[in-house]
């Protein structure tokens, strides 16, 4: 009799791990609603970049609900011929909704980032819808 409530037990504690564990599978999965597209066209200081952009930006993307997908440097040109504009970094940021990327770029704790960036990089910030 004992092994049978043994066996019943094992059952379900294997049923409810298992639950649990597709729901926090299911979860990750979630595609952002949203994309922020960051490009510069020039750094001239790539270590007052990193200190004042690289190294604060994961913390003030994710208190605002983005997350990082890609920063690179590292970029393939794929079709022939010449950009409008030469890429020399790319990062993207995942969100739930084109208003929280707005929201994260227009947050204060943006603010000292951005005056930072305008004044030391070119580059553009633009928003996307995902499909």
């Amino acid at each position: 009799m004992k092994t049978r409530y043994t066996v019943a037990l094992s059952m379900l504690a294997g049923v409810a791990l298992g639950a649990v564990s597709v729901g926090g599978l299911y979860a990750q999965g979630k595609a952002p609603g949203a994309y922020a597209i960051v490009t510069y066209t020039d750094i001239p200081d790539p270590a007052g970049y990193k200190a004042n952009v690289v190294d604060k930006a994961p913390a003030l993307i994710a208190k605002n609900g983005g997350h990082l997908i890609v920063a690179t440097n590292d970029l393939t040109v794929l079709r022939e011929g010449t950009p409008p504009f030469p890429i020399k970094r790319l990062a993207i940021i995942g969100f739930d909704s084109i208003q929280q990327a707005k929201d994260w770029y227009a947050s204060p704790d943006m603010k000292d980032v951005q005056g930072y960036i305008n004044e030391n990089t070119k580059g553009r910030v633009f928003a996307v819808k995902a499909n």
